[in-house]
């Protein structure tokens, strides 16, 4: 196994990302991100007990599907994107080895949103404020890269 041959190495990726131009980050700083939080948590948070794991961040959850949407990944590959990318860390605003909420975590907040009938008012507000800044959203793909073993064939 490597060990890590930098202190600061994940600053110097940060840095290094950032010179090439994140577009994530570009993002961060033209987007309130708490419009979002009084919406989202009137219509999903339940009564707060001091029982049980807090929830995630309602604006936290909310950017990640946004990140699953732009980049078209399953919750699966969500997850580990998040946890294996500095760019969507750091558009995020988790630090490597925070707690990233799990597939099934992802996946019931979004049943949450449509329940709620908010999936398509968040994204209209996200859009409306894109437009004001002058930006168009499009989607991309990251390709989802699988290994899969299979029995040797003799063929005679």
């Amino acid at each position: 196994m490597n060990k890590q041959k930098y202190l600061f190495g994940t600053d110097f990726r940060l840095e290094k990302v950032s010179k090439l131009g994140d577009p994530l980050m570009k993002l961060n700083s033209l987007i309130d991100w708490e419009a979002f939080r009084a919406p989202i948590e009137a219509a999903i948070r339940k009564k707060i007990s001091n029982r049980g794991r807090p929830p995630y961040d309602a604006v936290l959850m909310f950017k990640i599907t946004l990140l699953q949407q732009w980049y078209r990944l399953s919750d699966m590959a969500l997850e580990y994107q998040i946890n294996d990318r500095v760019s969507f860390c750091r558009f995020l605003g988790l630090e490597f080895g925070a707690d990233v909420p799990n597939r099934s975590t992802i996946w019931a907040f979004k049943k949450n949103l449509r329940t709620n009938e908010l999936d398509r008012k968040l994204l209209d507000l996200l859009n409306e404020k894109l437009a004001a800044q002058g930006i168009i959203p499009r989607k991309g793909s990251i390709i989802d890269a699988s290994f899969v073993t299979s029995p040797k064939r003799h063929t005679t």
